[in-house]
């Protein structure tokens, strides 16, 4: 009985945050609501302990949304993210809040960090929204003085959803995050 009032409370579930605090992510949503309307959505796996996961065990459908970079007010992510729960809330017939999207979303099956293959300064070649192929070059990795420098190159395509926010880099460390686009 309680997982039944649950349900019939919460029917829809969105999660808002910004991306990691050496990392920025650009408008990308994590949903099963295509009206939300961001640039790119990603399916993703359901992570231990989050309340995407405390939702999903009662069959709520939750729309995970990241934008802009933590401890920065990014108005153009708060935008973005107000006027997709508001189109949200009009699919779902609880009012007439805002118009649709402009355009359709990137729908990726997965995502992932291309990290680093050792440690000293990055300097990215690349800018958040760029579709890539493999091989494209993503960076360099050099050392303070710029005498030993790596490329860092795509694995595989995709477009470009986050970006290390820190030059300095630790071997592991994850510099570009790409959406899995068959690019």
């Amino acid at each position: 009985a309680a997982a039944s009032s649950r349900s019939q409370v919460a029917f829809e579930a969105i999660v808002a945050r910004t991306g990691s605090s050496r990392t920025s992510s650009p408008l990308h949503a994590r949903p099963r609501i295509a009206a939300f309307g961001a640039p790119v959505m990603i399916h993703s796996r359901v992570r231990d302990g989050s309340l995407r996961e405390a939702a999903t065990r009662y069959g709520i459908p939750t729309l995970v949304y990241e934008g802009g970079a933590p401890h920065r007010f990014d108005d153009f992510a708060v935008e973005a993210g107000v006027k997709g729960v508001l189109r949200v809330l009009t699919a779902l017939g609880m009012g007439r809040f805002a118009q649709p999207a402009r355009s359709r979303s990137l729908v990726a099956p997965s995502s992932f960090w291309v990290r680093a293959r050792r440690s000293g300064l990055f300097r990215t070649t690349v800018t958040l929204g760029d579709q890539l192929r493999e091989g494209d070059l993503l960076g360099i990795i050099s050392d303070a003085f710029g005498d030993v420098a790596l490329d860092v190159r795509a694995t595989e395509g995709g477009t470009v959803i986050g970006l290390a926010l820190n030059p300095l880099v630790s071997q592991g460390d994850a510099l570009v995050h790409l959406a899995r686009t068959g690019r």
